[in-house]
């Protein structure tokens, strides 16, 4: 049975962002290529807790993608998180990540590297995987290109920049 954690003390993300599904767009399946290209786990038990539209293009065979509350909703039993958060919930969806200890990796602008809450924020095992083109994200009424890395924490790939081959 899941269980309903409170680990980040946020609001509900509809009230911290009323404007929220503005920035819900599904990930390329190129993208979650390279993901598993790197941090081998396609085979794990890999939480995509962004729900979206509920299409999710990964090949991840032993997935969770539940439309749920991220911040007030963990499942019991899973081995990483892998997903596109909106990126106006980006600063929040981090630090829970790192709270909660499991290893992570997010599909986030690359900006995100000079944000002050990121540079002052945990980095121990941070690997930032840098695709070698734009990816091209779909949403409800547009598609969008983002300048964007997967941003991993925990998966011990002795690197803090791996650049797509």
């Amino acid at each position: 049975m899941p269980r309903v954690k409170k680990t980040v003390k946020v609001k509900s993300v509809k009230v911290m962002h009323p404007n929220k599904g503005n920035d819900d767009f599904n990930t390329p399946a190129n993208a979650w290529l390279l993901a598993d290209k790197y941090l081998k786990i396609k085979d794990k038990k890999v939480w995509c807790p962004f729900y979206n539209d509920g299409n999710i293009t990964c090949h991840f065979k032993n997935r969770i993608h539940e439309n749920r509350d991220f911040f007030m909703y963990e499942p019991d039993d899973y081995d990483c998180v892998c997903d596109n958060p909106p990126y106006s919930i980006k600063k929040e969806v981090i630090k829970k990540l790192v709270e909660n200890g499991k290893p992570f990796a997010l599909l986030i602008p690359l900006d995100t590297i000079i944000r002050r809450y990121f540079r002052e924020g945990e980095r121990d095992d941070f690997t930032m995987i840098i695709p070698k083109s734009v990816f091209k994200f779909k949403g409800k009424n547009k598609t969008i290109s983002v300048n964007t890395a997967w941003f991993c924490w925990g998966f011990k790939l002795g690197k803090q920049i791996i650049w797509e081959e």
